[in-house]
């Protein structure tokens, strides 16, 4: 593809009615390994340093921890294998019980302890039992466990401190899909609530190691997480659970759902915490598209703010995990994303100034960007809508775009695009490392206008639709006589509205003796080569031709020779492209 011909396709991928709205979240994306239905993650401090861990069940018995090594960075993956079953729904349970310092995991029959190294050794075990909740039931600051007996009775079994525990008082018969422990009558004591299928139980806490009589509550099935949160900010435990909120009563038992407004009943909470550091519950949901989460920010009334969708990783576990990952005292979220094998880290990036807004790649939405790559920021500019040509101009519709590095070095950004409300640029290409602040200039006045992350290599892939991940890609059939036949892999129609794009099929058997090549198109790429770009489609490697630079500056583009799969023909699939090591957003080919 010529640059000649590509020159209109920027305009269209980096214009101003492709990007997604402005994120909150810096997005980094993590790639793990893992067996076929497994891919659960938790977080937890396993070492002790009072940094929030990643951990990803990887296998029946195998965990894949990812230590913190702070400011948002982590250490090379420690794989553990352990000899007992570790994740299940609900489980593991995170919670340091022998006062060490670092959390270890309650499994469905037993305790691990962690050794600080990413490792765990068996502690307590239950045979046959299944460690059903944890919290501490009598007020003395140690964790007690709520365990369900094989005889279908249940204990409580309160702890030393020590990693051992001691059965105290029988429980009722439990029956139940999921236990919960929190304060539901906010007394100061920890209570034990009950999903019994239809209805909850919620057994109030005395505050020393038994219970009153169950409290129960008409409320529908629960297949996903139900977290507990205060959403109405009465001091008293909400449920926030599949298509709306229940609220709690304050004795033990909650109101009627209240489904969450405009959304439908299949929305079921990711997570529920403070995002936004207003001292509110904000919720995260899952919308019901597979690469995205819907963020709503709370009104501290059991209200929300309008959602905001946040692209993620493809088919999102649940529960999410909430943990301020470095350190700026902000909760960030991560996904675990079993279609794209990855961890999707958003980085809270709430608290900017008013007014300030963070830059995205002009490929993604994520907002970490490379030297050199193409980035977008929606901001006011004063400026008349205005397009350029390469070589691209650093002052473009009367404005010009400063970068201001991590080292303090102040740059003029090479401008494509502007109009009154968007800026589409180049970083450029001595940008340091890090932080970077972004003013616009304006007739010789410089006014702040937002920042972003800038680091080495941050692939992406420009798509034609975010929604349905449809890759701007060219693909060509070379046949063995050299002949070359365009095959298309995107059909788009334009209507008053807006550009629809839709993926092409291209059935395999068609390339019969010849070859097929699939060029795509992206930015982030600095540096690349082909030996160091991993490619697969449907999990299978696929050969990588080329990888570089595209003619325009700025675009890179990836060409890669498809197999004969003949176990691909007829589906769709996500591809997966990796700059060392860094994941790239995923598009998808349709091989019907």
């Amino acid at each position: 593809m010529s640059p000649q011909w590509f020159t209109p396709f920027i305009a269209l991928c980096v214009g101003a009615s492709v990007l997604p709205a402005q994120p909150a979240f810096l997005r980094k994306d993590v790639p793990f390994s893992v067996d076929n239905f497994f891919g659960q993650a938790f977080a937890g401090d396993f070492n002790g340093d009072r940094r929030p861990d990643l951990a990803v069940c990887s296998g029946y018995r195998r965990l894949t921890i990812q230590f913190n090594s702070g400011g948002g960075n982590f250490a090379r993956p420690v794989v553990a294998e352990v000899d007992q079953q570790i994740c299940g729904r609900d489980f593991p349970i995170v919670v340091d019980v022998n006062g060490d310092g670092r959390d270890d995991l309650l499994t469905r029959g037993g305790i691990l302890l962690s050794r600080g190294d990413g490792t765990f050794v068996p502690g307590s075990q239950f045979s046959g039992d299944i460690v059903a909740a944890a919290g501490d039931f009598n007020g003395d600051g140690k964790a007690d466990l709520i365990v369900a007996q094989a005889s279908g009775g249940s204990a409580v079994w309160l702890g030393n401190g020590d990693g051992a525990f001691r059965r105290t008082a029988d429980f009722t018969p439990l029956g139940a899909a999921r236990v919960l422990a929190a304060d539901f009558n906010h007394d100061g004591r920890s209570d034990v609530l009950l999903d019994l299928g239809g209805e909850v139980a919620v057994f109030l806490g005395k505050g020393e190691g038994t219970f009153g009589p169950e409290v129960r509550t008409r409320l529908r099935s629960m297949l996903r997480t139900m977290p507990v949160a205060d959403v109405n900010g009465d001091g008293v435990p909400d449920l926030v659970v599949e298509g709306g909120i229940a609220m709690g009563k304050g004795d033990g038992s909650f109101q009627p759902l209240v489904p969450y407004p405009g959304l439908g009943t299949d929305i079921y909470c990711l997570a529920a915490a403070d995002f936004t550091g207003d001292g509110k519950a904000d919720l995260v949901v899952s919308p019901g598209k597979t690469n995205s989460v819907l963020f709503l920010p709370g009104k501290g009334d059991g209200t929300f703010l309008a959602p905001i969708e946040q692209s993620v990783g493809w088919g999102v576990y649940d529960p999410a995990i909430a943990a301020d990952l470095d350190g700026d005292g902000r909760l960030d979220l991560v996904t675990s994303n079993y279609s794209s094998n990855t961890l999707t880290i958003l980085f809270n990036r709430a608290h900017t100034e008013p007014g300030l807004r963070r830059a995205v790649s002009a490929a993604s939405d994520s907002a970490i960007v490379a030297p050199e790559s193409l980035a977008t920021m929606y901001v006011p500019t004063g400026a008349s809508t205005t397009a350029a040509s390469p070589p691209w101009p650093t002052k473009l519709g009367g404005i010009s775009l400063e970068v201001r590095d991590s080292a303090g070095a102040a740059r003029l950004a090479p401008l494509l695009f502007v109009s009154p409300t968007q800026i589409n640029f180049q970083v450029p290409a001595d940008t340091a490392l890090g932080e970077a602040t972004l003013a616009v200039v304006s007739e010789g006045v410089r006014t702040l206008a937002g920042g972003t992350q800038v680091e080495a290599v941050t692939p992406g892939i420009f798509v034609l639709s975010h929604a349905e991940s449809v890759p701007a890609a060219t693909a060509v059939l070379v046949q063995p006589d050299g002949t070359q036949v365009p095959i298309p892999v995107f059909d788009c129609a334009r209507s008053a509205e807006a550009l629809s794009c839709k993926l092409s099929s291209m059935p395999l058997s068609s390339a019969g003796n010849g070859r097929i090549y699939v060029t795509f198109y992206g930015t982030g790429f600095r540096g690349v080569n082909a030996a160091n770009v991993t490619c697969s489609i449907g999990g299978i490697p696929v050969p990588v031709t080329y990888a570089g630079p595209q003619g325009i500056p700025g675009l890179d583009q990836i060409n890669i020779r498809l197999l004969p799969f003949e176990q691909l023909e007829n589906l769709v699939y996500n591809v997966v492209i990796a700059i060392d090591g860094v994941m790239a957003n995923q598009p998808f080919i349709d091989f019907h």
